[in-house]
């Protein structure tokens, strides 16, 4: 009998594709009960539970756009101007995202555990889960993160003859078949399918067999019961598991690579610029101690007859973005950048000055010493001589609380929060890794 699990015995994939960077990966069940009564019994009828699922995901923030990307259901897909994706054909950190890409956007996570460090022994599955919460943290006195909160009516534990279980992307084939990027014929046991959220064959509850063809793309039928009704655009996942011994899934060791931004890889810039596609190129801001951003995915679960469970969790809207910034009291220039007033020919400041349309950005580099960017292209791609590897844009911010301290013993500081209406991340298509 296993004594332990360490951190580095498990690993966490998303749609099967392993996350890098992750700090730590929860899941707590509710089992929200309701008993149904009647006349003539003390007892219950019937003790019905409705399980929900929420998952944290903590994340240091390295200058890569991919754990975004994939949350958002957007990795390795091409650019569509509303929900994001490649902005270009540059491969990994090249994507666009924003609020809108997490609206029907769902993914599948699996956290394969070894029990000695080596072989891996049984596999945590986390089905059709949908991001409710963003939040980004920078500050001078650590490392930045990324975290996510996401919901989900779905968690099994895949273990014994079906302990190595796989996540793979279906893509539409027929209506009756669909094809998966892996020849699985061979030593590979189907264990579900889902489409769009929807378990259409369960070899637990259904006992149904998942036929796949042998194939170097293998196409993946379900017999029992038959598949049929599938579309162009389903969200189609398979999982499946091998019976050849699988090692454990390993990250590859970088001691000299970068495994999270600290302050001096990170610019923080305000503006009052025009909206633009490129990142903005002003002065960045001075004496800046952290800022945080917070984006709300709150969402309303979309049930209906014959469906066990919800079909869709719908983002509520309007979607309340967040930003609170922290800065050393040295001058008045941050209170005239929100005022977007000239610092240099201002008398005074007052809270009436403050305007609904600032732009706050923050930049990521790879460097913690050299900041270069020479130009931009149309899709907001840094060109040229560029070490930038990300930036984090908020476009109409306003004021929405503003503070001013000091104590004996400490210095002044300022702090401003902010609400906005759009929150964009773009990766300008440089690998983080060394």
């Amino acid at each position: 009998m296993a004594n332990q699990v360490k951190y580095d015995w498990q690993a966490c994939v998303i749609d099967g594709v392993t996350a890098m960077r992750v700090q730590s990966l929860g899941s707590t069940t509710d089992f929200a009960e309701e008993k149904l009564l009647e006349l003539g019994n003390a007892g219950s009828a019937e003790i019905i539970d409705t399980p929900s699922v929420d998952i944290t995901l903590d994340t240091n923030d390295w200058g890569s756009t991919n754990t975004m990307a994939l949350l958002a259901s957007l990795y390795k897909t091409a650019y569509a101007a509303h929900n994001g994706g490649y902005k270009s054909s540059l491969g990994d950190n090249s994507y666009y995202i924003t609020e809108n890409s997490f609206e029907e956007a769902a993914c599948d996570i699996t956290a394969p555990v070894s029990e000695d460090g080596s072989v891996l022994d049984r596999t945590l599955y986390l089905g059709y889960c949908f991001v409710n919460g963003i939040s980004l943290s920078y500050d001078v006195g650590g490392v930045a993160s990324e975290n996510y909160t996401l919901e989900s009516d779905f968690k099994r534990w895949y273990l014994n003859d079906y302990m190595k279980a796989i996540v793979y992307t279906g893509t539409y084939a027929s209506a009756s078949s669909f094809t998966v990027p892996a020849n699985l014929n061979s030593g590979y046991t189907g264990l579900l399918v889902s489409v769009n959220g929807v378990v259409v064959s369960d070899e637990y509850s259904l006992g149904s067999t998942i036929s796949m063809s042998d194939a170097a793309s293998s196409v993946v039928t379900s017999e029992t019961p038959a598949l049929s009704g599938l579309e162009s655009g389903d969200r189609i996942r398979l999982v499946a598991s091998t019976d050849s011994t699988i090692t454990m899934v390993t990250l590859s060791s970088t001691p000299s690579g970068l495994g999270g931004v600290r302050k001096g890889f990170i610019d923080v810039h305000l503006s009052s610029a025009s909206v633009t596609t490129a990142p903005l190129s002003t002065t960045k801001s001075l004496r800046i101690q952290s800022v945080t951003i917070d984006v709300d995915l709150s969402r309303e679960e979309l049930e209906e007859l014959g469906n066990y469970r919800a079909y869709l969790r719908s983002v509520q809207t309007p979607i309340p973005i967040t930003a609170t910034i922290t800065v050393n009291d040295s001058d008045m220039l941050m209170w005239a950048q929100l005022s977007q007033r000239t610092f240099a020919s201002i008398t005074e400041l007052d809270i009436d000055d403050f305007v609904k349309t600032s732009i706050l950005e923050v930049k990521i580099y790879k460097s913690k010493t050299t900041h270069t960017i020479d130009t931009f292209d149309g899709d907001g791609n840094a060109t040229g001589d560029t070490n930038l590897l990300k930036v984090v844009r908020l476009e109409n911010c306003s004021v929405s609380s503003e503070s001013h301290s000091i104590s004996v013993g400490g210095i002044a500081q300022q702090e401003f929060s902010l609400s906005a209406e759009n929150f964009i991340v773009s990766g300008t298509g440089l690998t983080p890794l060394v």
